[in-house]
């Protein structure tokens, strides 16, 4: 009998890594109707194709020891009314994502039709924090802060009886 207990399990794992989602900074206005970039002044404070951390988003601190949003600010005037900003599309990445979801589970067989299957399942196994990407417009209040973040961890168990 203790066989049939501690024996057979198996698991199931599931590692995901990504790098952050890329996003535009965007002006306050859309000064020609055909859409919203900022301006980038010539020597940014952060250069080109910036990564984030998620330090960055969630303490508000930029590499430089400053605020992201004063840093941001400073790097992307407002352009021109009339004219289309010089920043490119998605120029930055938001914070990365990493998750481990893993599942174990038992089949315990007896009298030959009948079975029970006993499952554990972990989603974001470490409860890593996996932030979305920041809030992009200048004119937003949380310009520069990621509000949001991806799931914690979720733990379900589940039994199913077949026969």
């Amino acid at each position: 009998m203790a066989g049939k207990i501690l024996g057979g399990w198996q698991t199931n794992y599931n590692v995901s890594l990504q790098t952050g989602f890329p996003f535009t900074v965007a002006a306050r206005k859309d000064y020609n109707g055909d859409g919203i970039r900022a301006d980038r002044t010539d020597t940014p404070s952060w250069g080109n194709n910036r990564s984030f951390t998620n330090t960055d988003f969630l303490q508000g601190s930029a590499p430089d020891g400053g605020s992201v949003m004063q840093s941001l600010h400073d790097d992307f005037p407002s352009p021109a009314s009339g004219t289309d900003g010089n920043l490119g599309r998605n120029t930055f990445r938001g914070p990365g994502i990493a998750n481990v979801d893993f599942s174990l589970f038992k089949k315990i067989a007896f009298k030959e039709r009948y079975s029970v299957e006993f499952r554990a399942e972990f989603f974001n196994l470490f409860n890593r924090v996996n932030l979305y990407p920041p809030t992009a417009r200048l004119d937003s209040a949380n310009f520069g802060l990621s509000q949001q973040a991806f799931d914690p961890r979720v733990i379900q168990f589940g039994l199913r009886f077949a026969f």
